[in-house]
C-alpha cells in the first residue's frame, strides 16, 4: 500500500536488510553451506532469525542436524569471508538516499537504529557515502537491548530530543516492526527479499521500496 505519512520530527533507519539488503548474504553462505552436509535451509526456517541478535549462530542448529561435531570456527571464519564478500556488493536500497535528501530538506532529523555492533553499521554506512547523514546512529555497542526490544529507538528518539509519538521509523522485518512500535514509534516497513510476504498488520504502511513513501503537509 501507498504510504503518505504525516510528517514526523525524526526518521529512524534501521540499518541491516533496510539501507542495505545484508539480509540476503548471510542466508546465501547458510544455504550454502546446509547444502554441503546434503541438508536444506529454507527461507521459513531462516525469517525467525531476521532482526534478531540473541538467537544461537546458525552453525549450531547446522551441528544438530547433522548429528555430529562439525568444527563450528572454521565454517564461520570462512563463511564470514564470503558474507562480507557479497555484503561489500549490495548496494543501497531503492529511494533510501532520495527519502534523507527529502528529510534533510523539511528539516526532519535522520538517525539509525541498528541491533547490529558499531563495528559491521559504521563501515558499511561510510563505504556507500552515508554516514554524515545522520544526525546519530545507536546500535548494540551502545549497550542496549536487542531489537525486538524496544529500546535502540527509545534510545534515538532521546538523543535527538524527540518524543518517541513524533517519530517514524523505517524497517524491514517484524521484529524491528516490534522494537519501533513498542517504543511508541510510528512504523513504516520496506520488506526486502528476505521478509516479502511476513506479517505486518501494526505498520503504519507496508511499501516496496522508500521511494514511495510520502509525507503529507503539516505535522
Amino acid at each position: 500500500m501507498a504510504g503518505v505519512i504525516a510528517l514526523p520530527k525524526a526518521v529512524v533507519f534501521d540499518f541491516d536488510g533496510t539501507i542495505v539488503d545484508t539480509e540476503t548474504p548471510p542466508f546465501l553462505c547458510a544455504r550454502n553451506e546446509f547444502a554441503r552436509h546434503g541438508l536444506e535451509l529454507t527461507l521459513e526456517a531462516w525469517q525467525v532469525r531476521l532482526g534478531r541478535t540473541d538467537l544461537p549462530h546458525w552453525t549450531e542448529w547446522l551441528e544438530r542436524a547433522v548429528g555430529t561435531p562439525i568444527d563450528r570456527d572454521e565454517i564461520r571464519s570462512r563463511v564470514l569471508e564470503e558474507k562480507n564478500r557479497l555484503t561489500a556488493t549490495q548496494p543501497v536500497r531503492e529511494g533510501v538516499v532520495a527519502l534523507i535528501e527529502r528529510c534533510h530538506d523539511l528539516g526532519v532529523a535522520v538517525a539509525v537504529a541498528s541491533s547490529s555492533q558499531a563495528e559491521w553499521v559504521h563501515p558499511n554506512l561510510r563505504a556507500r557515502n552515508l554516514f554524515d547523514h545522520f544526525a546519530t546512529i545507536v546500535t548494540r555497542t551502545d549497550r542496549i537491548r536487542s531489537k525486538p526490544a524496544p529500546d535502540s529507538y527509545r534510545h534515538a528518539c532521546a538523543l535527538l530530543g524527540v518524543h518517541p509519538g513524533d517519530a517514524l521509523a523505517i524497517e524491514d522485518s517484524p521484529n524491528g516492526l516490534l522494537a519501533a512500535t513498542s517504543a511508541g514509534v510510528r512504523c513504516v516497513v520496506v520488506p526486502n527479499e528476505m521478509t516479502r510476504g511476513m506479517e505486518f498488520t501494526t505498520a503504519e504502511a507496508v511499501v516496496n521500496s522508500c521511494a514511495e513513501i510520502a509525507f503529507a503537509r503539516g505535522r
